[in-house]
């Protein structure tokens, strides 16, 4: 009997995204602590079933709807703004995510990663 991320591993490898997705909601409804779940149903949807846009609702109500210790939330908060950078391709959303990141938690190591990341955008751009 599989139980939890088994499942949902086992449901990703056939196929069916769809069951997997509802099985990691599960674990997170199960653990909210647990930041995994979220990043499992966002990147199914965007690598698998090709939808960025679900992918970014996923993230961004997961961040208001979560509590987020400072290290959870910086990590959703980076991977939300690769995607609208690299899948979007809206440096300006990006931009403002990074700059969010560097007021939320000044003086951290994800406030200098986001201002290294601003800096890498705007010399690109």
């Amino acid at each position: 009997r599989l139980v939890g991320s088994e499942m949902c591993i086992r449901d990703r490898s056939q196929g069916d995204y769809e069951v997997a997705i509802k099985a990691y909601q599960a674990i997170a409804l199960e653990e909210p602590e647990n930041r995994f779940p979220i990043f499992e149903i966002a990147k199914i949807q965007q690598d698998h079933l090709r939808d960025v846009d679900a992918a970014i609702k996923t993230f961004e109500n997961s961040l208001e709807e979560t509590e987020w210790p400072e290290n959870d939330a910086a990590a959703i908060m980076f991977r939300l703004q690769h995607i609208y950078l690299e899948s979007k391709e809206d440096e300006e959303h990006a931009k403002a995510i990074l700059e969010n990141i560097m007021e939320r938690f000044p003086e951290t190591r994800h406030s200098a990663n986001a201002h290294h990341r601003l800096n890498e955008i705007n010399q690109i751009g």
